[in-house]
């Protein structure tokens, strides 16, 4: 798996799901049945995603490049 795919994945999905439901609330409608289509077929897409992704970490998989400090903290080393 790649980590960076998944989370670039995750995030589209994310928007997505976010812009639709922001777009019906603006206008005080109900969603289309296409619309509930794509946020069901989107959610469940993202939920396989995010397990995907926590099983990779669980097993020791590194995080994706966007989650990694810019930063690290300097480690200690012995003299």
């Amino acid at each position: 798996m790649d980590p960076n795919a998944n989370l670039t994945e995750q995030l589209r999905l994310a928007h997505g799901l976010i812009d639709i439901w922001d777009e019906g609330a603006k206008v005080e409608r109900e969603f289309t049945p296409e619309e509930r289509r794509q946020m069901e077929l989107d959610a469940m897409c993202l939920a396989e995603l995010v397990l995907a992704l926590d099983d990779w970490r669980t097993k020791g998989g590194f995080l994706p490049t966007r989650w990694q400090p810019k930063n690290p903290q300097p480690t200690e080393s012995t003299p």
